[in-house]
């Protein structure tokens, strides 16, 4: 089960460690929630005690008429598991990882 303290702790580690590991500058990096949604994520916006609040990756393939989200708040327990991929195309926008 995901919480605050993956996300503080454990999160930024293991998303350092792929992207060194597949030589990718920005992996893409997928939640999967609860309601069967996937999202793409560009950045984790707010890490709170019961939510969290991510901006939606901008994806090309997708419609442009306001009906998908930019940024969505959730509470952990809607997420229920997290993927990473190497960017494999330029089209895929990948997580943003902050360097210190």
């Amino acid at each position: 089960m995901f919480n605050r303290h993956f996300f503080e702790r454990d999160f930024s580690r293991l998303i350092g460690e792929y992207s060194a590991d597949k030589g990718s500058e920005t992996p893409v990096v997928e939640f999967h929630l609860r309601d069967g949604s996937r999202h793409h994520v560009e950045t984790i916006q707010l890490v709170a005690d019961t939510c969290l609040s991510f901006r939606v990756a901008p994806d090309p393939g997708r419609s442009s008429d306001g009906k998908q989200p930019d940024q969505i708040t959730c509470p952990y327990a809607s997420i229920v598991r997290v993927d990473f991929h190497p960017r494999l195309t330029e089209n895929k926008v990948g997580f943003r990882i902050s360097r210190g």
